[in-house]
């Protein structure tokens, strides 16, 4: 059958070209071949299966870019084709380079004939350069003896559509073919002006096999390849009846050519750092296995050095690891030593280039978010639920952008919704009720919330900073059979607790790899009708954890009614409307992360960019600014960072900062005014029981100290400590909280009721003090217990102390200060203890991962008062 089609195939490829063919005898039947071809264009690979296909069937060996391609995949699957990574073109993975090799060696036993490009990438000029690339050679070290080698050589291709002649670019594959066909299509077939290819086959077997070093090897296939030396171009036309490349020229660059190749940066080189440059050169030195003298900063890594795509992913992974300011520039980008040394001090010019970040709008009216959902709750009346108010939105516009991430780039809603129903599909199948999900602010996390929603699930946002009795108390109280992630994110974060429920991942990778056709159309299917499972109001939406509290984490289920009527009270006092576009940065398993950056773009069509480490503020600021963000939420600590490490122009669009979890100082608030004088800072306050927004400041009348107003449909009281009594104004108390955002309770009955009635009615007591202005503004003024906020969470001191007491007894006292949004722990003794000792012991109890002891101080005795208990303001007081 494959014979059939290559006889087919090579007919089609006739119209066009004009075949003089020499040595196809030389490929006998009964034998096995590697093949080596020269690469001039992206039609040769064709050209030569087809042909070669008539004698032997070929397993061409090709980049995934290529592989995976819509349809024509599953006919590389048929034909035997191999997939390996994207070398040339990739960031230098060199595990994947590696697994690469691994899978042409599996090709090889199984008996196939291999198609292996040696210079893995196509032409930059007109003559074949292989250099330094070894995948070739080291394939030839380890063929088995019956294993012929076959060389073949292409020429009269330079010049085509399918050549980088044509742009000085790469060409689309998919698209040049649809072209191909028009232009034959425009000669009626057999009327199109034919090239002349010329195609040459030799046996090297010996010749290769022979040869003793890379250097030695690449040169022959360079001398067999480069014979008649170089080419020149030849735009041939592509209509008989007129000339529509007549003026057309060589590109001045083009990518990869070696003219090209050399690096043309006006450095002054009186700044290196001769420390620096003498570690990069030692390590090149060890990679390339030569005398360190042989290197200088101006010496080309694939003209002098001989480096190939192996070299370049070892020595750019080295640069990164080994130096602090190391940026990410693309490996395309890394041509000489001084390139190296340029990335190792975070100044490359053409860092790894972030993917196009233009908005679709295609509903040009301007709506409020508050609006949206409250219309779209109104039309649903009592049946509103996140799935249904997402269905509102999202089969409306399907072409508008909805998402951008640094991995996938631009998503509609359309492309969005697709992947939903087709990830749906694979959940329904998982036991349980409750899935795990464990995932950063990336696309992907927003996905599977959806989606487990979707399957009639309830996702459970599982905290991978918790210690390992934490994160093995919150699987087994949610009785979690799956949880999803992915596999790079698990291989990043592993640690003894994520370890030990290793059993347990299913890694979106694997969900995605071989999806069937079938299962394609269906979700196609189910995305055009738009099929939703019945849910009501109150059920249950997610799981979250509480952490810091004084005992293992707190699961808090919030159900539908939870989630949304939060979401919606607080965008009452906040005019953020369908044309904003919001950045995510906090983890979903954060309350605010899941409701506010993640259920509020899905039931209201926000567009939504995420990225997933909020300590990168650097790539945080860069993202700003590429996404032309106008609305983010963070603490007070992080959106100092990012605006003093972010330059104005990237922060002009930013309208809106939300903070919270902490108190925000003065100098943020000048530092804001300065940077992003059409922006302003709304402090809020909220708590993970209730959904978790409580309060928030409105733009237009924002009060600095206070978190602002409760959200719309919610109710405050301050009660006083002793008297239980609701207090008057500018009164401190403890604050009360009752609203429809609030769950209904701990599931674990064991713990402690978080609701008083005051005045005949149910009210959660927030565990914290302040008072209320005239005007109904709250003001935080401390904890009625010791508790201490670590990016957002809430951490239990007496708790801490308690687990420290299990080791050392009551010779120790813990106490914290918190200034400028950083925590500082010091651990109190009357002994000598040893810090990482203490800090390895809380992680093996449960304590998160957010609690670092800062240091630990020997004192005579610990001071008490007159009941007993210890002094902790005269312990604060210490604290420098």
């Amino acid at each position: 059958m494959i014979k059939l089609i290559s006889i087919i195939y090579f007919f089609i490829l006739r119209l066009r070209y004009k075949f003089d063919i020499s040595g196809l005898e030389k490929i006998e039947k009964n034998k096995q071949y590697i093949i080596l071809p020269n690469h001039q264009a992206l039609v040769d690979p064709q050209i030569v299966v087809s042909l070669v296909g008539q004698k032997i069937k070929v397993s061409p060996l090709m980049s995934e870019t290529y592989y995976n391609l819509p349809i024509l995949k599953y006919f590389f699957i048929w034909i035997g084709a191999v997939s390996i990574g994207d070398i040339q073109r990739g960031t230098g993975n060199k595990e994947s380079i590696n697994k690469s090799f691994d899978n042409i060696k599996l090709a090889l036993d199984e008996g196939k004939n291999i198609l292996l490009y040696p210079s893995g990438q196509l032409y930059s000029q007109g003559f074949e350069s292989i250099k330094g690339k070894k995948i070739a050679y080291n394939l030839t070290q380890i063929l088995p003896d019956n294993v012929e080698i076959i060389l073949i050589k292409t020429t009269g291709l330079r010049g085509s559509i399918f050549s980088k002649a044509w742009s000085g670019k790469t060409p689309n594959l998919i698209l040049n073919l649809i072209k191909s066909f028009f232009i034959l299509l425009g000669n009626i077939f057999f009327l199109i002006p034919k090239r002349k290819v010329k195609i040459e086959i030799e046996n090297y077997t010996n010749i290769l096999k022979n040869t003793k070093n890379i250097n030695d090897y690449n040169q022959k296939l360079e001398e067999f390849y480069n014979k008649d030396g170089e080419e020149k171009v030849n735009y041939k036309k592509h209509f008989f009846y007129f000339n529509n490349t007549k003026n057309k020229e060589l590109p001045l660059n083009i990518d990869g050519a070696i003219n090209c190749s050399l690096d043309n940066q006006d450095y002054d080189l009186q700044k290196i750092d001769e420390k620096i440059l003498n570690k990069i050169i030692k390590k090149i030195a060890e990679i390339k296995e030569i005398k360190e003298d042989n290197i200088n900063i101006k010496s080309s890594l694939i003209n002098d050095l001989y480096f190939d795509s192996l070299d370049l992913a070892e020595i750019k992974s080295f640069v990164q690891n080994n130096f602090k300011l190391a940026d990410n520039p693309s490996i395309l980008d890394l041509k000489t030593v001084l390139n190296l040394y340029i990335m190792a001090i975070g100044e490359s010019q053409n860092k790894e280039e972030l993917k196009d970040c233009n908005w679709i709008q295609t509903n040009n009216k301007e709506e409020k978010l508050f609006d949206i959902i409250q219309n779209n709750s109104n039309k649903l009346k009592n049946n509103v639920n996140i799935l249904n108010l997402f269905k509102e939105v999202f089969k409306k516009d399907k072409k508008e952008s909805f998402v951008y991430d640094e991995i996938f780039g631009i998503q509609s809603k359309k492309d969005f919704l697709i992947k939903v129903y087709l990830i749906s599909s694979y959940i329904k199948k998982f036991d349980g009720k409750y899935i795990g999900l464990m995932l950063p602010s990336v696309s992907s996390a927003s996905l599977l919330i959806i989606s487990t929603i979707l399957a009639g699930k309830v996702p459970v946002m599982l905290n991978w900073t918790l210690g390992e009795s934490a994160l093995l108390h919150c699987i087994k109280f949610a009785q979690i059979n799956t949880v999803l992630t992915s596999k790079k994110f698990y291989e990043k974060i592993q640690n003894d607790g994520t370890e030990k429920i290793k059993d347990k991942y299913v890694f979106l990778e694997n969900l995605l790899k071989d999806i069937k056709l079938i299962s394609k159309i269906k979700a196609l299917f189910n995305s055009m009708f738009f099929k939703i499972p019945e849910i009501k109001s109150e059920d249950e939406a997610v799981m979250l954890f509480t952490s810091g509290s004084e005992s293992l984490p707190k699961a808090v289920v919030l159900t539908h009614k939870n989630i949304i009527s939060d979401i919606n009270g607080a965008l009452y006092h906040f005019p953020i409307t369908n044309k904003d576009k919001l950045i995510g940065f906090l983890p979903p398993f954060h309350s605010f992360g899941f409701s506010v950056n993640t259920i509020m773009p899905l039931i209201s069509g926000l567009k939504v960019l995420y990225t997933p480490d909020p300590n990168d503020i650097k790539t945080v600021g860069n993202l700003i600014g590429h996404g032309k963000i106008t609305a983010l939420s963070a603490t007070p600590t992080f959106l100092n960072m990012i605006l003093k490490d972010t330059n104005e122009e990237k922060l002009k669009s930013l309208k809106y900062a939300v903070v919270g979890a902490e108190k925000c100082n003065e100098n943020v608030f000048e530092l804001f005014d300065k940077k992003c004088p059409n922006g302003k800072i709304l402090e809020g306050y909220g708590i993970t029981e209730c959904s978790p927004v409580i309060s928030i400041n409105p733009p237009i009348k924002s009060k600095k100290g206070s978190v602002g107003l409760a959200i719309y449909g919610g109710d405050v009281k301050i009660v006083g400590l002793e008297n239980k009594k609701i207090l008057g104004n500018n009164k401190e108390g403890m604050i009360y909280f009752k609203g429809d955002n609030v769950f209904a309770g701990y599931l674990d009955k064991n713990l402690e009721n978080p609701f008083e009635n005051i005045d005949g009615k149910l009210y959660y007591k927030t565990g914290d003090l302040g008072y209320l202005d005239k005007d109904g503004y709250i003001y935080i003024t401390g904890r009625l217990k010791r508790f201490i906020k670590i990016a957002g969470e809430m951490i239990s001191l007496p708790f801490v102390e308690s687990i420290l007491n299990k080791k050392y007894g009551n010779s120790i006292a813990i106490e914290a200060l918190e200034k400028d949004g950083q925590a500082k722990i010091v651990l109190f003794s009357t002994e000598n203890i040893n810090l990482e000792q203490a800090q390895d012991f809380l992680r093996q109890n449960g304590v998160s991962n957010l609690v670092k002891l800062s240091e630990t101080m020997i004192i005579d005795e610990l001071p008490v008062l007159g009941t007993g208990k210890i002094d902790y303001k005269i312990l604060k007081k210490m604290i420098k």
